[in-house]
């Protein structure tokens, strides 16, 4: 039996909306149910009305609207926490933007890809989003990694940097403790709060939500090097 998918979908592009929609239909590894949407405040009611929703995938600019869905990023976040958001755009600048809400950003030109491989394409990247990953469109790496290292470093104490190094090396919470002579109480309290700054809190606690830390702050002192 293949695992249920509740999905959103806002495009104002209505031959788009159509391809997308109809591959989210067919996608052959989950039972989809799909909604989409032209406009901001009908999918805003679904996402309201709805007790769950699994994937959101949201265009960053709708034309002819006092909203657009970096808006509503925030509030799916507020109403289904546990929601994997994929801003799907043909615009760079609203990255980010996106990047405060812990959304997968994806260029339409790559993610929206014409031909035969063009389903599968957006199926392993959102198979990946749902599996809890991170995914930026490769014309991206030049400029957004680099912006997200920046945004995430100013959000940290000279402290939390520091054991923030230690978590990138795979210390434990007791090495941690250890070396800077605290209790590991108090590890847990510097975690939670570096979790709370910089930390993807779609991933529920627990070793998922570390394992999520580490590879962020892998990347982090990666960029600090």
């Amino acid at each position: 039996m293949k695992p249920k998918l509740r999905i959103l979908y806002l495009e104002d592009d209505d031959l788009l909306r159509r391809i997308i929609g109809n591959w989210l239909r067919e996608w052959p590894d989950f039972e989809t149910e799909v909604h989409t949407f032209r406009g901001v405040d009908e999918a805003e009611s679904l996402s309201e009305a709805v007790d769950q929703l699994d994937l959101a995938i949201l265009d960053a600019h709708i034309h002819n609207s006092t909203m657009d869905g970096i808006d509503l990023c925030g509030q799916i976040r507020e109403r289904h926490a546990d929601c994997r958001i994929v801003i799907m755009t043909q615009h760079r600048k609203f990255y980010e933007e996106a990047l405060q809400f812990h959304t997968s950003y994806v260029l339409k030109s790559d993610g929206c890809r014409v031909g035969e491989d063009g389903a599968y394409h957006l199926f392993t990247i959102l198979k990946g989003v749902i599996a809890g990953e991170s995914y930026a469109s490769p014309a991206l790496n030049r400029d957004g990694p680099s912006a997200l290292r920046r945004q995430r470093e100013e959000r940290l104490t000279p402290k939390q940097r520091e054991l923030l190094s230690m978590i990138s090396r795979g210390c434990s919470n007791e090495e941690i403790a250890n070396a800077h002579e605290i209790s590991i109480r108090t590890v847990e309290k510097h975690i939670n709060n570096i979790n709370a700054k910089i930390g993807d809190q779609s991933v529920p606690p627990g070793p998922a939500r570390r394992a999520r830390l580490v590879r962020i702050a892998t990347d982090l002192m990666r960029g600090t090097d």
